[in-house]
């Protein structure tokens, strides 16, 4: 795969070129100053995004208890706030 860099002002100024680069295979970076900051790259086809959507539902539930410790702790808050109320009555 072919590199193409841009600057930061061919970027503003050539934008079309830098598309067509893209849509053409290269890889393309955004420089400032000489120094790569960006990679552009062509969006994932959506039948991938729905294909890793679809293996992540059936993918097995796991149960971590996680439910049952949050209303544990809320409960256990509840009951030190009911302590401390009934200290002021």
């Amino acid at each position: 795969m072919a590199v193409k860099e841009f600057g930061m002002r061919e970027l503003r100024n050539n934008t079309n070129s830098l598309l067509d680069a893209l849509d053409s295979g290269h890889q393309v970076f955004i420089t400032r100053r000489g120094a790569r900051v960006a990679e552009l790259r062509v969006p994932e086809p959506v039948e991938e995004i729905e294909r890793l959507l679809a293996d992540a539902d059936r993918l097995p539930a796991v149960d971590t208890g996680m439910y049952d410790e949050l209303f544990e702790a809320k409960d256990d808050d509840v009951a030190a706030q009911s302590d401390r109320d009934a200290l002021w009555r």
